[in-house]
């Protein structure tokens, strides 16, 4: 049996201690843990808002003697960063002398037979606007799918109107002028 010394039992002791610390210094967590921040960034989007400008005050019609309207084109100019489309029309203050019709009633043997009875379209890019089936209190909402789309940055939508007039009476005639009706357009962003 060896004898084995103090200072053998010290360093043993020492290697244990060395040998735990090391131990203990890889299982247990870091005595300073990693930190991470989170900054949340907010976007004030007040300035990149909807800013359309639509066509105000008068827009003169004009009516020949074979019954066709000449409206003048309408042209919406969207100053906004994204594009939007034309989501809702309304027709209001239509003339009590005028029965303003959908282009399917207009062309239908009875319900086209009224007095002074009324169509207009207003078409860009391929999709119309049946003033018509616009008329009904608060006006009508348009899906985006079937609306017309202005781009944005200046873009333009020019609306140019089909119409014409049938059926007239001496409440038409008559007169050299009438105010005839008022449309109003609202818009939206694009959802794609």
């Amino acid at each position: 049996m060896t004898k084995t010394s103090r200072f053998n039992y010290i360093k043993r002791g020492l290697v244990g201690v060395c040998a735990a610390t090391m131990l203990t210094g890889l299982c247990a967590g870091t005595a300073f843990a990693d930190q991470s921040a989170t900054k949340i960034y907010t976007l004030d989007t007040s300035a990149a808002q909807i800013s359309v400008t639509v066509p105000t005050g008068n827009a003169g019609a004009s009516l020949n003697a074979a019954g066709a309207l000449t409206l003048p084109d309408l042209v919406l100019t969207n100053e906004s960063l994204a594009p939007v489309y034309i989501s809702k029309v309304e027709v209001s203050g239509v003339n009590t002398s005028i029965n303003l019709l959908t282009e399917a009633d207009y062309t239908d043997a009875t319900k086209g037979a009224v007095n002074n009875a009324t169509k207009i379209s207003m078409a860009a890019d391929g999709k119309s606007i049946d003033l018509g089936a616009f008329k009904a209190t608060g006006g009508a909402t348009i899906q985006e799918a079937d609306a017309v789309t202005i781009a944005g940055n200046s873009g333009k939508a020019t609306l140019s109107a089909t119409a014409s007039m049938k059926n007239f009476t001496g409440s038409i005639l008559g007169q050299s002028t009438l105010d005839f009706m008022t449309v109003s357009f609202t818009v939206a962003p694009t959802t794609a």
